[in-house]
């Protein structure tokens, strides 16, 4: 296993946020020798290098090996080499101290907006422990593709996209256009941004709360930057009868990678809810076909093969009951 393969996620290292009892021990702080045996717990997933699939434990192995080489704690490294040489003056390694009315909390929304519990920052460290705002975060971007953080040949390097995936970055596509950038997500707050070089346009969005994907949120933005407008959501509910939603309920579980999404009902509501993790309801837009837009799932149901298909950010994966 290489530093390459835990930069572009093609390491097989078992990823934390997947566990099933994550969201009962988030929360507390960890320590180094802590995480890393419940990375091992998890054990190597496929064999390194072999195929690509996203891992926040990637990033918080590369955060202990830049301490360790360095001889500095993270947070001193991301003040010295990012924030203080690009002046990111509301940018730092875990939560804002004394910011007052100025944070923003963060909310998730099942059936109404409840306020999300905040994972301590010894838990996600480099995969999303750094707090920021739009503009610090445009002004990384800028910085990174204007060779001020590393040269051209490394950023060359980071813009290598096998199977989807770069060195801690992403293709963002429009039309003919093509960024590079990144999205999050952590305790209901969510974000996405990116530079698009044909433009010189850096862009980044941040929420706080919301019941709808930054991905589509972004392509309306960029259709004014581009002038070319992009379509309007149709945001339309079906309300399924007492038969299409009783035949939904399961526990859904996929072989690889190995994963069990739970299907429940509270009323006529329908809900999603991967194990270890928050629940999210699914709006139908057929009897078959259930979304959820905040994080851009859509999942299609075929009740006579207990099966569903899940499709979200480009991939694919198929669960049976």
């Amino acid at each position: 296993m290489t530093v390459r393969q835990l930069l572009n996620h093609s390491s097989g290292v078992h990823s934390i946020t997947d566990d099933k009892d994550y969201l009962t021990w988030n929360t507390k702080p960890q320590t180094e020798q802590e995480l890393v045996a419940r990375i091992i717990k998890g054990r190597v997933e496929f064999d390194p290098g072999s195929k690509h699939v996203y891992s926040n434990s990637n990033y918080i192995l590369l955060t202990y090996i830049l301490e360790k080489v360095w001889k500095k704690d993270y947070a001193s490294l991301l003040k010295e080499y990012i924030c203080q040489p690009l002046k990111l003056e509301q940018t730092t390694f875990g939560r804002p101290q004394n910011n007052g009315s100025d944070l923003s909390e963060s909310y998730r929304y099942t059936q109404e907006w409840t306020l999300e519990p905040h994972t301590d920052n010894s838990v996600p460290l480099g995969a999303g422990a750094v707090w920021s705002t739009p503009a610090d975060l445009a002004r990384f971007f800028n910085a990174l593709f204007s060779h001020k953080i590393i040269n051209a040949a490394s950023l060359e390097e980071m813009k290598k996209i096998d199977q989807g995936y770069g060195i801690g970055l992403f293709q963002l596509p429009f039309y003919e256009h093509v960024g590079f950038g990144h999205t999050g997500g952590i305790d209901g707050y969510s974000s996405v941004a990116g530079h698009f070089d044909d433009g010189n346009y850096n862009v980044a969005i941040i929420s706080n709360a919301n019941n709808y994907t930054n991905n589509e949120i972004l392509k309306f933005s960029l259709g004014e930057l581009y002038k070319r407008p992009f379509p309007l959501p149709d945001l339309a509910e079906l309300q399924l009868t007492e038969e299409e939603i009783s035949s939904l309920i399961g526990e859904y579980k996929s072989e690889q990678p190995p994963i069990q999404i739970n299907i429940t009902r509270e009323g006529n509501k329908v809900f999603g809810q991967v194990v270890g993790q928050s629940s999210f309801q699914l709006k139908a837009k057929d009897r078959n076909t259930l979304v959820q837009p905040q994080f851009g799932v859509k999942i299609v149901f075929e009740r006579n093969e207990n099966k569903m298909t899940l499709y979200q950010n480009g991939h694919t994966l198929v669960l049976r009951k």
